[in-house]
C-alpha cells in the first residue's frame, strides 16, 4: 500500500469519528436541560427547578458533524478505489516481471554456465 492510500484511510477514520462526536454534542445541546437550586435551611427552605430550553443551540454542531461524517464516507470510498487500483497495478507488474523472468531464465542459466567455464579457463592461464 502506498503512503497516500494510508493517509486517506487515516483521514477518513478521523472524519468519521469527529462527525459522530460533533453530531452527538449538537443533539446534547438541543436537548432541554434542568437546573435545581435549593435555598435556605430549616423552616424557610425552598427549592426551585428550572427547565432551560435552548432549541437550535446545537444545530451548527449537528450540521457540521453530518458534513464531517459524509466527508469521511466519501474518503473511505476513495480509499477503496485507490486500494483496488494499487492491487491491479501490482498484479500487472508481477505478471510482466514473471514473464520476463520465465523468458530470460534459460538464457541467464546458459550464460551462467558459460561464465563459469570462462572463469575456469582464466584461472588456468
Amino acid at each position: 500500500m502506498r503512503k497516500s492510500t494510508v493517509a486517506v484511510l487515516v483521514i477518513s477514520i478521523i472524519l468519521l469519528v469527529a462527525g459522530i462526536g460533533l453530531s452527538a454534542y449538537g443533539v446534547y445541546l438541543n436537548a432541554p436541560h434542568y437546573a435545581s437550586y435549593h435555598y435556605g435551611e430549616g423552616f424557610y427552605s425552598y427549592s426551585v427547578r428550572y427547565r432551560l430550553d435552548m432549541p437550535g443551540n446545537g444545530n451548527g454542531f449537528t450540521a457540521f458533524g453530518r458534513l464531517s461524517f459524509d466527508a469521511g464516507l466519501v474518503l473511505m470510498a476513495i480509499f477503496v478505489f485507490l486500494l483496488v487500483s494499487d492491487k491491479k497495478d501490482e498484479k500487472i507488474a508481477d505478471r510482466k516481471a514473471g514473464n520476463f523472468t520465465k523468458a530470460e531464465h534459460e538464457k541467464a542459466k546458459s550464460e551462467a554456465i558459460d561464465v563459469s567455464a570462462q572463469s575456469e579457463e582464466e584461472k588456468k592461464e
